[in-house]
């Protein structure tokens, strides 16, 4: 405890002779986190799941022994409820930890005296599967900014999240959004919702103007935790066009909407040699629940997420999609962000 002292102080001190310096250059990140970064089978463990990791200090080299990492079950793999299950184990001298638990989701942490608890609120377990962690502790007397704290929460910019409406006869429809963040955009106008009568063809009325679809833009937290985000494909760029056209089909988008689609992003994707994306749809949902009177027959939403695949270093688990239904009123929605991710 005493050279853990030492060393904090020492550290207080640097940073107070460098304030001035800081105050110009700008204050480093510090990384406070839990995170999965990597997962592969083992049939060994019988239908059950396994948790690996290391914990450290600021996710640099120097490990840390006795951190109490904790896992807390939520709900099963078949989405039900049960009895709260727990597993605690410590990490060894080297950092390392190991939880071999029961599949479904679980809340997991880690901490120790004197330091910040590092936390991923959910993420799901499913047999036979390893998962490899990363975990980064803070001193709770950190000498930086509480803003400059990176904890696994990379802010994504909305790109065009648009909506169509299609309905076999011409209805009045109310839409809202039920977003927390920040529009940047919209078209026509959102007015505390949209009011629009949509056409046999598919068209959007709107104070006498036609809209092929409604536009939006915002800025908020991410749609989905990066822990989430491991399905998905890793795509070269010579791939992207091809990649979003089978996708897209299987989801089962129309001509107009993939075109739509392929024609704002293919460009933007291919800014990289190599793209992880990720299609979010039921995350997406959750984070932006969108309110519709009268009540479609059927919604599909979907928003990309995508990162420079030069940042990815875990082997993704390709998507599985089903086929949109379309009968009836039917509303289709798509958008993307990119995600950055500063402490992968």
């Amino acid at each position: 405890m005493g050279a853990r002292l030492l060393l904090i102080l020492l550290f207080v001190l640097a940073v107070a002779g460098k304030s001035n310096a800081l105050s110009n250059c700008g204050v480093p990140k510090a990384v406070l986190g839990f995170s999965i970064y990597e997962q592969f089978e083992d049939l060994s463990l019988d239908g059950q799941s396994k948790l690996i990791g290391t914990v450290s200090h600021n996710g640099y080299s120097e490990k840390l022994g006795g951190a109490n990492v904790k896992a807390v079950s939520l709900i099963n793999e078949n989405n039900n409820h049960i009895d709260r299950q727990e597993y605690v184990v410590l990490s060894n001298d080297t950092g390392y930890f190991e939880i071999q638990l029961s599949t479904g989701r679980f809340k997991l942490s880690a901490e120790m005296p004197d330091m910040q608890t590092a936390i991923l609120d959910s993420f799901l377990f499913e047999p036979n599967v390893v998962y490899k962690a990363r975990v980064s502790l803070l001193y709770e007397y950190l000498p930086v900014p509480r803003d400059s704290i990176v904890r696994n929460k990379p802010q994504v910019i909305y790109f065009k999240p648009v909506i169509y409406l299609y309905s076999p006869e011409q209805i009045k429809v109310d839409l809202k959004l039920k977003f927390s963040g920040k529009f940047i955009h919209t078209y026509p106008t959102y007015k505390d919702g949209w009011e629009v009568t949509v056409k046999k063809d598919g068209r959007l009325e709107s104070e006498g103007n036609m809209f092929d679809y409604l536009f939006w833009e915002g800025q908020h937290d991410p749609v989905a935790n990066l822990s989430d985000m491991k399905q998905g494909s890793l795509v070269q760029k010579d791939d992207i066009i091809e990649f979003l056209e089978k996708s897209l089909t299987q989801m089962g988008l129309n001509d107009r909407e993939k075109q739509d689609f392929i024609s704002f992003w293919g460009s933007r994707l291919s800014e990289y040699e190599s793209c992880f994306i990720h299609f979010a749809t039921e995350q997406y949902d959750q984070k932006v629940p969108l309110q519709i009177i009268p009540k479609p027959d059927n919604v599909f939403r979907m928003f990309m997420v995508y990162m420079d695949g030069a940042e990815v270093d875990f082997k993704p688990v390709e998507q599985q999609f089903e086929k949109i239904n379309r009968s009836g009123f039917t509303v289709i929605e798509w958008g993307g962000g990119q995600l950055q991710p500063d402490n992968l």
